[in-house]
């Protein structure tokens, strides 16, 4: 979603878990994620990390100087964590009108909601109707997005460096150096390898 609204190109990085992200922010092995505030609130405070912006379309009152996304000049970047409490599609409207009950009065207590501000957490808990309308025109967002192309063709510039041989973007250091994003797959004069798309990205911290 930001790649899309911001125009710019990031390499992804998956990880199995968020303690690995995280700890490889702080190591500086990628330059940035996007993580749950709850997960990095003690590395923010401590300074280990710093925030570049909240994702939702309000800031947080546990962070009220972290300024949204949308405010730094992508007003239609908004991407809300959100829980859903589902059933069986049979299940009784009776049954699911007194599930839905029991949760809203759990969450609408003191204590909970105190928990979850100092966590960063503001719960607004909707109807069962919302919730579906919801998960339908989060779908369509999606489904929207993901048809975009990934990755946008660019021409690699002039050979002055020596980080891959095969599309240079500058960079002094040795080939293939862990900061460089430089790489082709399924190159024009290479297509035999079956299923892969002709993609590039060049850039490199060393070369800006």
């Amino acid at each position: 979603m930001f790649v899309d609204e911001a125009q710019v190109v990031i390499r992804h990085i998956p990880y199995k878990s968020t303690g690995a992200m995280v700890t490889d922010l702080i190591g500086g092995q990628v330059e940035m994620g996007v993580v749950a505030l709850p997960a990095v609130q003690a590395h923010l405070k401590s300074g280990a990390l710093r925030a570049i912006g909240l994702c939702g379309k309000t800031r947080t009152p546990a962070t009220p100087d972290i300024p949204t996304i949308a405010e730094q000049g992508l007003p239609n970047y908004e991407i809300e964590g959100w829980f859903a409490v589902i059933g069986p599609a049979k299940l009784p409207p009776e049954q699911v009108k007194r599930i839905h009950a029991a949760f809203v009065a759990a969450y609408n207590t003191p204590e909970t909601k105190d928990a979850m501000a100092k966590q960063g957490n503001v719960i607004h808990p909707s109807t069962p109707e919302a919730a579906a309308q919801y998960f339908r025109s989060e779908m369509t967002r999606y489904a929207a997005l993901a048809k975009k192309p990934v990755f946008r063709w660019i021409e690699p510039p002039p050979r002055t460096g020596n980080c891959d041989a095969d599309l240079p973007c500058g960079c002094p250091q040795p080939r293939n150096c862990r900061h460089c994003f430089c790489r082709t797959r399924g190159r024009p004069d290479r297509p035999g390898v079956a299923g892969r798309t002709q993609q590039r990205l060049v850039w490199c911290r060393h070369s800006g």
